[in-house]
């Protein structure tokens, strides 16, 4: 994988990024303490590989989100649609 592919994965985690299908499989989400992750299987050309994800900060209920210790207002739509994705995952 070309260091292009790998940024183009990230910023659009949607599409194989060897073969650029959309046919993925995503497998559920594995969490260790401050670190999750995810098998991906493409279906159109069997490459697999592993989304890692890491804690980069929290969000209370009062849509507050706190980054770095630093305080930051959040619109009531951004903590909706995060908190309907948080439950998904549980």
């Amino acid at each position: 994988m070309t260091q292009q592919e790998y940024h183009d994965y990230i910023e659009n985690p949607n599409t194989c990024p060897f073969c650029h299908s959309a046919d993925l499989e995503k497998g559920h989400i594995e969490v260790d303490n401050r670190e999750a992750d995810a098998a991906v299987m493409c279906n159109s050309c069997g490459q697999g590989w592993v989304e890692v994800f890491k804690l980069s900060h929290i969000q209370t209920e009062d849509a507050v989100e706190i980054v770095d210790e630093n305080m930051v207002e959040v619109t009531a739509a951004r903590e909706e649609v995060q908190l309907n994705f948080l439950k998904e995952l549980v």
